[in-house]
């Protein structure tokens, strides 16, 4: 696969034997797309950081994926505008998941998280607001009231200062 050096999408699903993925694939440097739905996937290569072209990460299903961590080198995706870990077995996200600046769309859902990492607040805040979905995870309750609080007050901070910004460049013209 890592062959394939013009490559920019693999789209999986529906095959159960999957369990993971060749380190191979680390080699297409222009792949943008990436999904592995619905598969047995329970490992995902160390060096899924060095795709820099990828746009679009995939590793979710609707029961059949098994991965119980994310490498924390998904984390140097700079690209990286959705990443959907839905349905699997995860317990935690890696540190530095705020980090990817240019995330739009980030599900987390069903899966076994009793935490979200404090950089998951560096997110955008249109990400955080409107595109972050973590529901059906262990989260205690309280943990939870307090990431939407914390959320919400990203937000509003977050308008306050564009409004102020065109205020400001109202002003200035």
């Amino acid at each position: 696969l890592g062959e394939l050096q013009l490559l920019e999408e693999v789209h999986v699903s529906k095959c159960p034997h999957l369990t993971e993925l060749p380190d191979s694939i680390c080699r297409l440097a222009k792949l943008k797309t990436l999904e592995v739905y619905d598969t047995g996937l329970a490992a995902v290569p160390d060096r899924i950081g060095d795709l820099k072209a990828l746009q679009r990460l995939v590793l979710g299903s609707h029961g059949g994926n098994r991965l119980t961590a994310v490498p924390d080198s998904v984390c140097d995706i700079e690209k990286l505008h959705l990443l959907w870990l839905g349905n699997n077995q995860l317990e935690s996200l890696p540190a530095r998941i705020g980090a990817l600046t240019s995330l739009q769309y980030l599900s987390v859902d069903h899966n076994k998280l009793t935490s979200l990492p404090d950089s998951v607040f560096e997110l955008h805040p249109f990400t955080l607001e409107d595109e972050f979905d973590f529901h059906d995870n262990p989260i205690p309750t309280k943990l939870v009231a307090s990431y939407k609080a914390k959320i919400k007050e990203i937000c509003r901070a977050d308008r306050a200062a564009r409004k102020a910004a065109r205020i400001a460049a109202g002003q200035g013209a």
